[in-house]
């Protein structure tokens, strides 16, 4: 088999539109791998914690068999994504690099039998899944709850050392002033 056939092969298994679902088994007995890019504007669930919808989510799948004979999919996410820092409210560029190894199961009482080395991921009743459902569930576990800048660029950063100094301050010492004050 010829490098270009191989490739073919491969591009007519996969969906046009990420939003088509993947047949996981074909993939995997062809032990598939491709890559790709998706828009961040079609990531509805995470569009709430972005300031720029801008951008793409870099890719890349492979398909294989553990030696136990459970369907493992090997995935890399690559993103660049504005979000707000939570100390200055300013937009900051947050780098988002996952490599996960999934093994797909069918239902919540195979979660016992996976080993430790890999993450579940449940799939329809119809043995398919969606590549942009997976892509999305990925980068959801990478995002930072509270990004925030590093201090010597954060914007904020004056404010919260003026705020530790004034908290150094001991709170009674005015009541003792006002105590002097009375007697």
């Amino acid at each position: 088999m010829t490098v270009l056939s191989s490739a073919d092969k491969i591009r007519a298994l996969m969906p046009h539109d990420p939003l088509q679902p993947l047949d996981f088994h074909r993939l995997t007995k062809e032990q598939a791998i491709f890559s790709g890019d998706m828009s961040l504007d079609s990531m509805k669930r995470i569009l709430d914690l972005l300031d720029q919808q801008q951008g793409n989510i870099h890719y890349q799948l492979g398909f294989d068999k553990s030696e136990q004979g459970q369907t493992l999919i090997d995935i890399n996410i690559d993103a660049e994504l504005v979000m707000s820092c939570q100390r200055c409210l300013s937009p900051m560029q947050v780098r988002i690099a996952r490599h996960s190894i999934l093994v797909i199961v069918n239902d919540k009482t195979e979660l016992h039998t996976i080993s430790s080395d890999y993450e579940p991921y449940v799939v329809e009743e119809n043995g398919n899944l969606s590549l942009h459902d997976m892509v999305q569930d990925e980068l959801l576990l990478t995002i930072p709850l509270a990004p925030i800048h590093d201090e010597a660029d954060c914007g904020a950063t004056s404010t919260v050392k003026k705020i530790k100094e004034e908290s150094k301050i001991n709170p009674f010492a005015i009541l003792e002033r006002l105590k002097k004050k009375t007697n």
